[in-house]
């Protein structure tokens, strides 16, 4: 998932999703990687533990 109009965390997103992918990892999202908004800022990588049991991995903005 990353920062909806974030062309950089898309991008990077898009990376992790494709490694993942081509790594044996089943991924809930067949054709690419989700958008979301989000109420305060998020940076860098984040790991969220699902209820389901699934990892959702958030992009942020860029940390510099």
């Amino acid at each position: 998932m990353a920062i909806m109009g974030d062309a950089e965390a898309i991008e990077f997103a898009q990376e992790i999703h494709a490694f993942m992918k081509d790594n044996g990892f089943q991924m809930k999202e067949a054709g690419g990687i989700s958008q979301g908004v989000f109420t305060g800022p998020v940076k860098g990588l984040q790991k969220r533990d699902e209820k389901d049991g699934s990892i959702t991995f958030i992009v942020g903005a860029n940390l510099q």
